[in-house]
């Protein structure tokens, strides 16, 4: 549609930047947009940050149909370990990962740096691995833990095994005296240490002040066991570049992954704001709108200028259930899709709205440019119809899932889009004269899909011999009959027909 030929992007920067959009969007966005995004999914080096949401439930992958793991944390875990090919720096797991699933991703990723573990691995009694499993990891340099059991024999792995270890996070745990003295004297040469929401005494913390004297990042925001506003805890800190003391409202994960964004910014030094500006807007603005909001913005300071450019939201498509969003605005839909379009600044070219949110005809005449309607329902469908027939002159697809198409509509379709390119009424019900209605009017259709509908059988021959004309034809799964036992469905494959059409 828009002529842009991705697939002329060098495969290694397209690799190199989707690798860093989010977990999520890599496996549920990225693959959808064209061809070479799907193959550089492929590729091992886009897995090397394996960074899951803490609570799957309330994540996007068990209302996606096409995620090809299950969904329990053990084969999401192994699904995305074995993408990455052993080649994974980076792995946060989800709650509720058993024994199995950590060994199986600690001896997967031996190159890793960055191993973030939750608090439900304390909570499943299976924490003691945890110190046998670090000697394998010889390159890690940063460890965040929400929980401080075995911490004394962890550090003592560290030092033995990490040579490259800089940065150490425990959030909302106690530190113990032999905890203190564990990292004042094992891990003397520390950079960064955040010991954030945790129980920790004024005598302990003065043990670590004395002993790692190169730090030069330090969070104990928010404890218990000393004054924020000790004058010799200060005076022992002054020497550390960002030392943090004060009593904060920013929830544990997010503190914690601004500290790693930190150590790692030091540790690696890229230059991304080296990166024209308008190829990083280009790229970052199909990424998927929660990973734009959530993730690409704490990469570095450039990805972060980047997503206020209006341009990074002209794609405003918005998960169907707000319910399993994860956006830092209200979840109420008006409000939710009023602060993704005035980041737009009024030049969002797509918007897919989230559930209770509806269009009606008389709102057609205000889109001139409109070229793809997706639909969930059919009501007053003719009228919609005829108004992108009288004021979208540029209107190329049209997709109705999960309604009825009734006679009247069929008609419309055939009548008043007779130039249309594609056209997916999918898991819909369209007796087999309404198709042929259609098939006979729209002439210069190039893709339908018409799989799962209701009304007409998949092999009937005079269907296939008036749709021999089109490229891309799909009616498997249609039938004649509509059985008792029939329940429409949500289906995830509805989204991918406007694949074809902006890739065209």
């Amino acid at each position: 549609m828009e002529g842009r030929k991705w697939e002329d992007m060098e495969m290694d920067c397209l690799v190199n930047i989707l690798g860093r959009v989010g977990i999520e969007s890599l496996a549920l966005d990225v693959p959808f947009v064209c061809k070479s995004w799907y193959k550089a999914t492929l590729n091992p080096l886009c897995w090397q940050s394996l960074h899951f949401p803490i609570n799957l439930e309330n994540s996007r992958f068990p209302r996606y149909s096409r995620f090809p793991w299950s969904l329990n944390p053990e084969g999401l875990v192994k699904g995305a370990v074995n993408r990455s090919q052993r080649s994974a720096t980076t792995l946060a797991l989800p709650d509720n990962c058993s024994n199995k699933d950590i060994i199986y991703a600690l001896e997967e990723c031996p190159l890793l740096k960055l191993l973030m573990l939750p608090s439900s691995v304390i909570d499943n009694h299976e924490a003691f691995i945890i110190p046998s499993m670090i000697s394998k990891l010889k390159n890690l340099e940063i460890l965040m833990l929400q929980f401080s059991q075995d911490l004394v024999e962890i550090i003592a792995q560290i030092n033995l095994h990490c040579k490259n270890f800089v940065f150490l996070s425990v959030a909302n745990a106690e530190i113990s005296s032999d905890a203190a003295i564990a990292i004042a004297t094992l891990l003397p040469n520390i950079k960064g240490l955040a010991l954030r929401q945790c129980k920790l005494e004024r005598r302990d913390l003065v043990i670590i002040l004395n002993g790692c004297k190169k730090l030069e990042f330090m969070d104990v925001s928010n404890c218990r066991g000393f004054e924020s506003d000790d004058a010799e805890i200060l005076n022992l800190a002054s020497h550390i570049t960002n030392f943090k003391c004060e009593r904060q409202a920013i929830g544990l994960s997010h503190a914690g992954v601004r500290s790693f964004q930190f150590c790692i910014r030091r540790k690696e030094g890229r230059k991304w704001e080296d990166m024209e500006m308008d190829c990083l807007v280009n790229i970052l603005g199909r990424v998927g709108i929660e990973s734009l909001a959530l993730d690409v913005p704490f990469v570095c300071k450039s990805w972060y200028k980047a997503t206020l450019n209006p341009l990074c939201w002209q794609s405003l498509n918005f998960p169907i259930d707000l319910e399993y969003l994860r956006f830092p605005w209200s979840v109420n839909p008006e409000r939710l899709v009023k602060g993704a379009v005035n980041r737009s600044q009024r030049s969002a070219t797509r918007l897919a709205l989230p559930d209770n949110c509806f269009i009606i005809p008389s709102m057609i005449n205000k889109l001139k440019n409109l070229e793809a309607l997706m639909l969930q329902f059919s009501q007053d469908l003719e009228e919609i119809i005829a108004q992108i027939n009288l004021h979208c002159k540029n209107f190329v697809f049209l997709s109705v899932t999960n309604a009825e198409i009734s006679s009247d509509a069929a008609i419309a379709i055939a009548t008043l889009l007779p130039n249309i390119k594609g056209l997916a009424p999918r898991r819909c019900k369209l007796e087999r004269s309404g198709l042929v209605i259609i098939l006979n009017g729209c002439r210069n259709v190039r893709y339908m899909d018409v799989s799962n509908c209701i009304g007409f059988e998949s092999d009937d021959a005079e269907i296939l011999n008036l749709a021999s004309h089109i490229t891309t034809f799909k009616c498997e799964g249609s039938y004649l009959y509509d059985y008792d036992d029939y329940e429409f469905g949500f289906d995830a494959h509805c989204s991918d027909a406007i694949g074809y059409y902006a890739s065209d």
